[in-house]
C-alpha cells in the first residue's frame, strides 16, 4: 500500500502539472523532487531555485537556507557541480574568482567598483 507521500510525488513530478504549480507549492514540490533519489545527486536545478528563494527572502547567507537544502547544495559542491559550487560561493561572499578576471583589473583601474 502508498504512503500519501509516495502518492503525492507522481502528481508532484508530473510535468504538466508544474505549470500549473502556485508559489505556496513550490517548496514541497522541491521538497518531492529532491527526496525521490535519496542515493542520487539532487537536482541542481531545483536546489538553485530553492537557494535563490531562500536567500532573498531571509538574506544572501548560508545560515538562511534550511538544513535540507543546504546538505543538497553541499553535496553538489562535494561532486564538483558547477551551479552548486558558485552558489556556494555567492553565499559565503567568496570573490575570490573576480579578483583573477580582466573585468576585476578594469574595474579596478578605473575605480568604479569601489
Amino acid at each position: 500500500m502508498l504512503s500519501g507521500r509516495e502518492k503525492r510525488l507522481p502528481k508532484l513530478q508530473d510535468p504538466a502539472n508544474r505549470s500549473t504549480a502556485s508559489m505556496s507549492q513550490v517548496i514541497p514540490l522541491a521538497m518531492a523532487l529532491c527526496a525521490s533519489k535519496s542515493d542520487a545527486l539532487p537536482d541542481p536545478a531545483v536546489v538553485a531555485k530553492v537557494v535563490i528563494g531562500f536567500a532573498r527572502r531571509k538574506g544572501i547567507a548560508m545560515a538562511s537556507i534550511p538544513t535540507i537544502y543546504r546538505k543538497q547544495l553541499l553535496s553538489l559542491c562535494a561532486a564538483g557541480n558547477p551551479t552548486g559550487l558558485l552558489l556556494r560561493d555567492w553565499l559565503e561572499g567568496n570573490c575570490k574568482l573576480l579578483d583573477e578576471t580582466p573585468i576585476a583589473d578594469a574595474i579596478n583601474a578605473t575605480g568604479e567598483g569601489a
